[in-house]
């Protein structure tokens, strides 16, 4: 999983700083939004806060880079964005038909 501390300019309260927590687990991506409350300087669950984004999924990969794009390690806490991430994923294929064949896809995100 990865967490980000961002605002949802989409979301409810596009103002307001969430807690944003994407997991893979299973063949399944997740979503999970905490909002921030300010009484307490703490992020709590919202209510329906957990989303299935894509389920299925056959392989998964995904790794983030810093600004001179090295790979940042996993499992560190940091304080700023990375560079970009990287995306990479391929789905399961639903037909046993020799005609089908899959690739995975990748796609970036970038940071500024």
């Amino acid at each position: 999983s990865i967490t980000f501390v961002a605002r949802l300019p989409f979301g409810d309260n596009p103002h307001f700083r969430h807690k944003i927590i994407y997991s893979y687990s299973s063949g399944t991506l997740t979503r999970t939004v905490h909002d921030w409350d300010s009484a307490n300087n703490e992020f709590f669950p919202t209510a329906a806060s957990s989303y299935i984004l894509i389920d299925d999924i056959d392989s998964f990969k995904f790794t983030c880079y810093n600004h001179d794009n090295t790979l940042r390690a996993v499992d560190t806490d940091y304080k700023s964005l990375p560079s970009y991430c990287q995306i990479t994923m391929k789905l399961n294929n639903p037909a046993l038909d020799s005609q089908n064949f899959q690739r995975s896809f990748t796609r970036r995100i970038y940071f500024k």
